[in-house]
């Protein structure tokens, strides 16, 4: 009596989906973005109050030290350091997946004037174009109405071709 004992097949005796393809060439990388304070972007006044708030949020001086130093009043100096936490947490927020759609930029501007599309931006040509979009609106609804046959509340009138 003979006892069959399988053969546990390793990783290297099973074709794998690349099997009989060449090696796939790497990515190539992204460079890097630039880190570290130089990296930061804002004007010097700007720069030196972050410095100021972090100090303060670190121990390292008081609240009304560093108003003194910004050359503000303390309450103003809580409503910078609230705006500073509120856009630090928002930085860490995740960012969406995918690529974003961005409708502004000169990449875009210049992708429009390519198309020759414009863009108005007036308050007046906006309000235009709106009224005649509520006007086109309107108008199929109630032509739509008037060719189901359905009641009219504004003529008080009532069909039965329903």
């Amino acid at each position: 009596m003979s006892t069959h004992h399988p053969v546990k097949a390793g990783p290297e005796s099973k074709p794998g989906p690349t099997a009989g393809k060449p090696p796939a060439s790497p990515r190539p990388k992204k460079p890097a973005k630039p880190t570290g304070p130089g990296a930061l972007k804002g004007s010097p006044e700007a720069r030196r109050q972050a410095a100021l708030i972090l100090e303060v949020l670190c121990g390292v001086r008081t609240a009304t030290d560093a108003s003194k130093a910004m050359g503000i009043a303390l309450p103003r100096y809580y409503v910078l350091e609230t705006r500073a936490l509120q856009g630090f947490i928002l930085a860490l927020e995740p960012l969406p997946r995918g690529t974003s759609v961005r409708r502004s930029g000169p990449k875009c501007a210049a992708r429009r004037a390519k198309a020759g599309v414009a863009i108005t931006r007036s308050p007046s040509a906006l309000g235009a174009r709106t009224t005649t979009l509520r006007e086109s609106r309107s108008s199929r609804t109630i032509d739509a109405i008037i060719a189901e046959g359905r009641p009219c509340a504004s003529s008080g009138t009532i069909s039965t071709t329903w």
